[in-house]
């Protein structure tokens, strides 16, 4: 007899793995960089410490302006600054998500705006995360929510470095 949260879990580890291979197999070399994080990362949908940690830590290893001068002892400390927002805009600028570059004006201010969060959910759901994916193209407009939480925690377990088969 198996346990729900047990096949709750496998369906998950399953769906990432997935993500991971999708990811894999995408004909345009992504520019994001893969993280040193936890093993395991809850993905559960709540914007917790555990989550900004990793998401500081998938931050300070992108190659954008700010995140090669920031020292990640300094960086990586749980609370979301202005810095860690800069770095984001800076990376999906980079990525080239659609709302990042709405208008010709920098999205890198700082500020956490709608661009923002319109410019992640873009990178989620075309980097691959299973919720993104499941729920679509109006995922795009949902705003910062749990589902793009989610959506976040499993695009950082997909982006965690791996042990190589």
């Amino acid at each position: 007899l198996i346990e729900f949260e047990e096949f709750v879990n496998y369906i998950l580890a399953m769906e990432l793995l997935e993500a991971k291979k999708f990811g894999k197999s995408k004909s345009q070399k992504s520019i994001l960089r893969q993280w040193d994080g936890p093993e395991q990362l809850k993905v559960n949908g709540s914007w917790d410490r555990e989550t900004r940690l990793a998401l500081q830590e998938f931050l300070a290893v992108q190659d954008t302006p700010t995140a090669n001068v920031v020292k990640p002892s300094q960086f990586v400390q749980g609370n979301m600054h202005a810095s860690h927002i800069v770095v984001l805009q800076e990376l999906l600028q980079k990525y080239g998500a659609p709302a990042a570059n709405e208008g010709g004006i920098s999205l890198a201010c700082g500020v956490w705006t709608k661009s923002t969060t319109k410019a992640l959910n873009q990178l989620l759901l075309a980097e691959g995360a299973p919720t993104a994916l499941h729920i679509g193209d109006k995922f795009v407009e949902n705003g910062f929510n749990k589902t793009s939480i989610l959506a976040l925690q499993e695009f950082l377990a997909m982006k965690r470095k791996g042990r190589q088969n």
